[in-house]
């Protein structure tokens, strides 16, 4: 009799534990588990006033939780100033990538203080201030171009080489939906092919998407046609080999645009011309 009763009074005891294990494993649970993070960014976070917010905007997509699949791709390229159509064949295809990666990795922008809508700083990989003004705005997109890049500290002279030196001046940021951003921008360059001081400039329109997994990511991207073609026309393939075409909606599948950018460049196109 006593043994049967102590043989209760332990089933009793070892019940009574594992409830409690499994409430303390439920009221341990974090807001995270119970409020899981979306892959989208709602306008209504980053942008107010009629003003889209950079800063918030970073903050948002550099999140560590951020960690969705996410893929960017050069749409558009275009010279600002003049130069040949060989060396524009050449930047073409030297721009045209795709690549995929997690979103809070894309390091579009690495530190933004914005605080109202007419100017913006941006931590350079240097390591510098770079300050911009924002010359045009709204809730779903903002255009901003480089006023300064100075410390207190610098020197006239350095001042001014800090300010020529080879960086974006001009960005142009559209909030397309809740996980895909356009973004433009215009920078200085040196003339990698030939021995010249001139600085060439240049506007690069690239896609950028994030989605909950991997499958959800665009498979077809919508194409500049006359970027496209000359992305084309600066590889080298035998004569007999089709490329790929832009569908009527304009658009070419990744697929296609990772083949285009195993091909090997023209030979001519390497050198100073």
């Amino acid at each position: 009799m006593k043994a049967n009763f102590f043989k209760i009074t332990i089933q009793i005891l070892s019940l009574a534990l594992l409830v409690s294990c499994q409430n303390n494993s439920n009221d341990s649970s974090t807001p995270s588990d119970l409020n899981p993070l979306k892959a989208e960014i709602l306008i209504s976070d980053v942008s107010s006033d009629k003003c889209l917010n950079l800063e918030k905007l970073t903050m948002r997509l550099n999140n560590p939780r951020f960690s969705f699949p996410a893929a960017i791709m050069t749409t558009n390229y275009k010279p600002v100033s003049e130069i040949s159509s060989a060396k524009s064949d050449f930047f073409s295809f030297s721009t045209f990538y795709y690549k995929q990666t997690k979103a809070n990795e894309l390091a579009l922008f690495s530190e933004v203080k914005q605080t109202d809508c007419t100017s913006l700083q941006i931590l350079s990989a240097s390591r510098e201030v770079l300050t911009y003004k924002i010359v045009e705005n709204s809730d779903l997109y903002i255009k901003f171009q480089l006023a300064d890049s100075f410390r207190e500290t610098m020197s006239t002279v350095q001042k001014q080489a800090s300010f020529d030196r080879i960086q974006p001046y001009e960005y142009t940021v559209i909030f397309a939906s809740k996980n895909n951003l356009k973004v433009i921008e215009k920078y200085k360059s040196v003339d990698p092919l030939c021995e010249s001081k001139k600085t060439l400039k240049m506007e690069i329109t690239k896609n950028i998407a994030w989605a909950q997994t991997e499958a959800e990511l665009p498979s077809r991207y919508e194409m500049n046609a006359g970027y496209f073609g000359k992305v084309k026309s600066a590889v080298q393939v035998d004569p007999t080999v089709a490329l790929p075409e832009l569908d009527t909606a304009g658009t070419v599948a990744v697929t296609d645009i990772k083949t285009i950018m195993n091909l090997p460049i023209r030979n001519e196109l390497k050198y100073c011309n």
